[in-house]
């Protein structure tokens, strides 16, 4: 499964915690092992490539987190080296290709509508990735 999982942020309200909510809340609602394959702010410059790893769904909580904001972190230094700036310093719509390994048993739409329901936009790019 495939999602493109985006969220509006702005420089001057956006901290550390918005990218590691969005991790959390991915990891939350994929039950399989995921990745981060590209990443980047919308109608800014080329997507980055990433290859970042989330922590499965089945791990603790707190365990879940703590893997979340080791992620934050090379989410961030892979975009600032990847466009020149620090994400967190950019305003506009801030965007990850994830990749599901394994879907389990949560749909592509079930899952896309949770994360909608958490107030990102999603969109369903295909259920497998195109080599």
């Amino acid at each position: 499964m495939l999602l493109r999982v985006c969220i509006r942020v702005a420089s001057h309200t956006k901290g550390s915690f918005t990218d590691l909510q969005l991790l959390v809340d991915i990891v939350d609602v994929i039950s399989g092992s995921s990745i981060l394959v590209e990443g980047g702010f919308l109608d800014f410059r080329e997507m980055v490539p990433l290859g970042i790893h989330l922590p499965p769904p089945e791990m603790d909580h707190a365990d879940r987190e703590l893997h979340c904001d080791l992620a934050a972190v090379k989410l961030r230094a892979a975009l600032k080296a990847g466009i020149g700036i620090d994400p967190r310093q950019m305003s506009g719509r801030l965007a990850v290709l994830v990749l599901s390994e394994d879907s389990g048993p949560v749909t592509i739409e079930e899952a896309a509508a949770e994360l909608r329901g958490r107030g990102y936009r999603v969109d369903v790019v295909a259920d497998e990735l195109q080599v």
